[in-house]
């Protein structure tokens, strides 16, 4: 034994190497597929049109706190407004991506 060494019963045997806790692949694949903005005309067409998908994207845009989201959706509402008549504005709240567009629709007359 050597003198400057003690004698124990504990041992630290070098460890396994994590594997990455990210998975490459799925952030190309997330990268690949993710839904680019459209331009604010294409978004406000829609909507006079009466396209609930793209109503309900203009709904979220709104509902982000992302700055870019937010400055687009500014931009959408100005675009619809002068078409708004004598609408009235409601609220109805809920966790962004439930259907509150469906609750709209009957008051939806675009």
């Amino acid at each position: 034994m050597d003198k400057g060494k003690k004698d124990s019963a504990l041992r630290v045997n070098k460890g396994v190497e994590q594997p990455s806790q990210i998975n490459e692949d799925a952030i190309q694949r997330y990268k690949k597929h993710k839904k680019k903005l459209l331009k604010v005309d294409d978004y406000a067409d829609g909507i006079l049109r009466g396209d609930r998908t793209l109503f309900s994207q203009a709904i979220t845009l709104v509902e982000s706190k992302l700055p870019q989201h937010q400055e687009l959706a500014q931009q959408i509402i100005e675009k619809c407004l002068p078409y708004s008549g004598n609408s009235v504005r409601i609220g109805i709240t809920g966790v962004p991506g439930v259907e509150k567009v469906l609750l709209l629709r009957p008051w939806v007359c675009i």
